[in-house]
């Protein structure tokens, strides 16, 4: 969520460090899109930022009554349960195409 008077930027700092523990300083703008457009005003801004384990200075796993589970795995696991259909969350597998189309590009 983004707080009042917040940025998108600043709330993927903050919400990155709040739900995995990983400290994260210039996150890149991916996209922005409406959730269900016409069902709700609810906009998405996925963010990437390229972190290592020195990054890592909290738990995660969210706050208050959140119960969030990070999972962490190889790229080329991601992009094989994305071929496969696997992915079942839009906004997951959008960021996943555009990773994809990043390293590709990279060589």
């Amino acid at each position: 969520m983004i707080d009042s008077g917040e940025t998108p930027q600043a709330a993927a700092i903050r919400e990155t460090l709040e739900e995995t523990g990983y400290r994260i300083a210039t996150p890149e703008l991916i996209g922005r899109f409406f959730a269900s457009p016409g069902g709700t005003s609810e906009r998405v801004f996925p963010h990437f930022a390229e972190v290592t384990g020195a990054d890592r200075i909290g738990a995660g796993g969210g706050i208050d009554d959140e119960d969030v589970k990070v999972l962490e795995i190889a790229f080329d696991q991601l992009f094989e349960q994305l071929a496969d259909g696997l992915i079942e969350d839009p906004k997951l597998a959008m960021a996943a195409y555009w990773l994809q189309n990043r390293l590709r590009s990279q060589g």
